[in-house]
């Protein structure tokens, strides 16, 4: 059985804002294991407040399972 990492929207924001254990945690993954939901998909693009955040965001999850 294959074992998937769940990212949440905190992991996630984090992340996107240079959070040092974030960035540790996410590059330590492996994105053919990792998703993220629909949910926090949704919850992250709320928290922009231009579009170069979501082109940011969405070349990010480029690289994950959703």
């Amino acid at each position: 059985m294959m074992e998937i990492c769940l990212l949440d929207t905190n992991i996630i924001v984090d992340f996107l804002n240079g959070i040092p254990a974030a960035t540790e945690f996410i590059s330590g993954l492996k994105p053919q294991k990792t998703g993220i939901s629909v949910v926090t998909y949704t919850e992250t693009l709320v928290g922009f407040d231009d579009s170069s955040q979501e082109d940011q965001f969405d070349l990010f999850i480029d690289n994950f399972l959703y």
